[in-house]
């Protein structure tokens, strides 16, 4: 979606280059800044995943040792 978006600004940044005042460089600052935003959000998921990652892990390591303290849940098979 994002990658749609900088595609769309790119077709009216040239279309853009028409006028007088506006030119390669003023599409290309454009552009290095629509890209730059979204770096930085990917960023954000990035550490957000990682984050999960951690909690997953952690649930994981509880769901064990439960299953390792209490007999019931052993018995149940799937837990």
């Amino acid at each position: 979606m994002q990658g749609a978006k900088i595609g769309l600004k790119a077709v009216v940044g040239v279309v853009r280059l028409i006028s007088l005042d506006y030119d390669t460089d003023d599409l290309e600052r454009d552009l290095d800044r629509e890209t730059d935003k979204i770096e930085e959000k990917v960023e954000r998921l990035e550490e957000k995943a990682e984050d999960l990652e951690d909690l997953a892990d952690e649930l994981e390591e509880l769901r064990v040792r439960m299953r390792r303290e209490i007999r019931e849940l052993k018995e149940l098979g799937w837990f």
